[in-house]
């Protein structure tokens, strides 16, 4: 805050510095005493690295009195401040200041990202997704977290627990890439162990890429048919591996159609079984909260559209057990098929 020459009668109260090299800055100003003893000037100063009050008053070396109330807490106390400016007197603060703390926009924008709960249980995906955006922006721009604002706190410690987990894992991998270093690559991607479809499409799209020559990717039958299944997967429930399976590929896909596709004809209805657990190393559980009335049956296809196995849950029966270690790597579907409709469930089976 910079007053030039004629400040004569300004009154300087209730302000809130934030980040400042000088907090209040006089430059050949005249200015009247601030405050009284029974009225502090209530000002709050944060983060600051220089002088609270500086400059110069006019006439030059004159003084005058300040009223502070330094008994809430250091964000009241004057100190540092220049005292050929400013003469220090105790007051009485009336608490009639509101404190509204600056909002520096980009940091309160990925705050917001984080922080929001509106987002449906069928969302989940993207909102991962979202979480992998404010990670590489945090990334490319460390001092978005230190820009003294309110969300410090909230993206620097999103930003460390994302870093020594999967998301941090998947970005080395893809550092590691770009520079060519794949032995750095393989031991991040190998770090990687896959808790949802995101993380599992990427890891496994890593594993091509990392086994591949520099200027050719090479697969065989069965990776073909895994990128596939990965290619056709609409990028918000699939992530950003999805485009990278289809450049692969050279397949030229429209999203729009992909969410609305469905391998067989049913009525999709609400999800009532549950699955787990997904991603999975072979065995996984479908269990219901009561025992069914009839008998459920359970299909399992691969990624051509092929059923590869069949089960069910038994009537007076809540769970039962699919066991699918004979089975290559990939993306499978799970149909359950019960009284009260069909829905399906995607598998994601991973070593």
């Amino acid at each position: 805050m910079l007053t030039l020459q004629q400040g004569f009668g300004n009154q300087y109260f209730c302000n809130y510095l934030e980040g400042f090299i000088t907090g209040i800055y006089f430059d050949g100003a005249r200015i009247d005493p601030q405050g009284d003893v029974t009225n502090a000037t209530d000002n709050q100063w944060a983060l600051g690295i220089g002088n609270k009050i500086d400059g110069e008053l006019d006439p030059p070396g004159s003084n005058v009195d300040w009223y502070f109330d330094v008994s809430p807490g250091p964000l009241y106390n004057p100190n540092p401040y220049s005292a050929s400016v400013v003469l220090y007197r105790s007051g009485v603060t009336s608490n009639g200041c509101n404190v509204v703390l600056p909002i520096v926009p980009e940091p309160k924008k990925l705050s917001d990202l984080l922080e929001d709960s509106t987002y449906q249980a069928y969302l989940t995906e993207k909102k991962l997704y979202d979480q992998l955006i404010v990670y590489r922006q945090l990334k490319d721009s460390l001092q978005l977290m230190y820009s003294g604002s309110t969300y410090d706190l909230t993206l620097q410690n999103f930003f460390n627990l994302m870093a020594l987990g999967n998301t941090g894992y998947l970005e080395n991998v893809k550092d590691a890439l770009n520079s060519g270093d794949k032995a750095a690559a393989e031991i991040a991607n190998l770090q990687v162990i896959p808790t949802n479809l995101h993380e599992a499409n990427s890891k496994y799209v890593n594993e091509i890429l990392i086994a591949s020559d520099k200027d050719t990717i090479s697969y065989d039958v069965t990776a073909r048919n895994n990128l596939l299944s990965i290619a056709y997967q609409n990028p918000l429930v699939g992530g950003e591996a999805v485009y990278r399976a289809r450049a692969i590929l050279r397949l030229d896909l429209e999203d729009q159609t992909i969410g609305f596709r469905v391998a067989d004809t049913w009525v999709i209805q609400e999800q009532t079984f549950r699955v787990f657990p997904n991603p999975t190393t072979g065995e996984f559980f479908v269990s219901t909260s009561t025992e069914v009335n009839e008998e459920v049956k359970l299909k399992v296809v691969n990624p051509l559209g092929i059923a590869v196995m069949s089960g069910a849950i038994m009537k007076d029966q809540s769970s039962t057990t699919i066991d699918l270690n004979s089975f290559d790597p990939g993306i499978y579907r799970l149909v359950i098929e019960s009284i009260v409709g069909r829905e399906a469930h995607t598998i994601v089976l991973i070593r």
